[in-house]
């Protein structure tokens, strides 16, 4: 078993690189299987069978592992800044920012 030590920063930056770089040896490993194969080269098709006897081959985007990649990604650009975001309509507020922003937002507008 290994040992990671969650608490540090670069730890688990690592451990998010680790993890994108297999995504992206799958993504290279399955463009080079299905090279021949109409869209095959892009490496985000999965080919399955179907049917009674799973004769008949189709191919499958493998959203799960895009979505994934994108989780990752997504996750590795939080981490080093060390606080937590949040969605508003009109940028990224931070954690810190949250009760200050209410208290001008609530004097702007003039709403208590």
């Amino acid at each position: 078993m290994v040992s990671v030590e969650i608490r540090k920063r670069s730890a688990r930056v690592q451990a998010l690189q680790v993890n994108l770089d297999k995504m992206r040896a799958l993504i290279e490993a399955r463009a080079k299987e299905y090279a021949d194969s109409p869209g095959g080269s892009t490496g985000t098709l999965v080919r399955d069978f179907r049917g009674k006897n799973a004769e008949q081959e189709i191919w499958k985007f493998d959203g799960a592992l895009v979505a994934e990649i994108n989780d990752t990604l997504k996750q590795a650009a939080i981490v080093p800044r060390g606080r937590i975001e949040y969605e508003r309509p009109f940028g990224v507020l931070f954690a810190g920012q949250r009760a200050h922003a209410k208290e001008v937002g609530a004097g702007k507008f003039g709403a208590s």
